[in-house]
């Protein structure tokens, strides 16, 4: 089902950590993840409860440090936004021209993504491997988008069509919003 494909969400940049200003790596559980990852289902959801639950597991901080963390995120979830955008512009492109289309947009937020740098050599250089196998993963996907073959999603096949690439589009917006409601420590239903 098309529906599992998820966003990807901000913590691609520093999972499964989420870096502090003052550069040491607060820990995220695996509890925490899956949350996220629910809010960043196109077709996911965010309750109260599992905003008590994200944060009943998160490291105290007092507010001064969560005012130098969460711009951070913020500008991450707002990159990650442009640049999922741009993926399925780039699909819907692909379509259309039934050939490789690659969105300037998509370009440019995959070099912003490379330029962000996690503090220390390893980190970085795990990260910027990922980046790369995730940029491989999009351009072998839009070559099967152009060649007219379904995309793999575990056993499943997913046939991308214009219609499907449109309201994944339609519902990114909402999937941010949902992730930006999370990371506010204060519960707000909408």
């Amino acid at each position: 089902m098309w529906r599992l494909f998820l966003l990807y969400p901000l913590l691609l940049a520093a999972q499964p950590a989420f870096a502090q200003a003052n550069t040491e790596i607060v820990q995220i559980t695996e509890q925490q993840r899956d949350i996220l990852g629910t809010a960043m289902k196109v077709d996911g959801e965010l309750t109260a409860d599992m905003h008590r639950r994200f944060w009943a597991d998160m490291p105290k901080m007092d507010a001064r440090q969560w005012r130098e963390v969460r711009p951070g995120l913020e500008r991450g979830f707002e990159l990650d936004l442009r640049r999922m955008r741009a993926m399925y512009i780039s699909i819907r492109a692909t379509l259309r021209n039934h050939a490789v289309t690659i969105d300037s947009s998509y370009v440019k937020a995959q070099a912003e993504f490379e330029a962000l740098r996690l503090g220390n050599a390893l980190d970085d250089g795990t990260y910027q491997l990922k980046l790369a196998l995730q940029d491989r993963m999009f351009r072998d996907q839009l070559a099967s988008v152009a060649r007219g073959e379904p995309l793999k999603r575990g056993d499943e096949d997913i046939e991308m069509t214009d219609e499907l690439a449109a309201e994944v589009l339609d519902n990114i917006d909402a999937a941010y919003r949902r992730a930006e409601r999370l990371l506010d420590p204060k519960w707000h239903a909408h």
